[in-house]
């Protein structure tokens, strides 16, 4: 399954809306992850996994969830 930024920005985070770009930006830049392949083509949920950054299962969680739990 591919997590796209629409997920980071959808998904809710106790009383707002999503991850900001420049927080996904960095998140991004932390783990080593190419931020521009990610805008445009979306990530495998597996390499976010792979990072156990809680943040990142969560967003994959969320994603799963949106797209009828795959």
């Amino acid at each position: 399954m591919r997590i796209y930024l629409h997920h980071m920005r959808q998904m809710p985070l106790g009383g707002r809306t999503g991850y900001c770009a420049r927080g996904a930006r960095a998140f991004a830049e932390h783990y080593g992850l190419d931020w521009d392949d990610f805008c445009k083509h979306g990530i495998e949920a597996e390499v976010l996994l792979a990072t156990g950054d809680y943040q990142a299962e969560q967003v994959v969680e969320f994603a799963r969830q949106q797209e009828g739990g795959q």
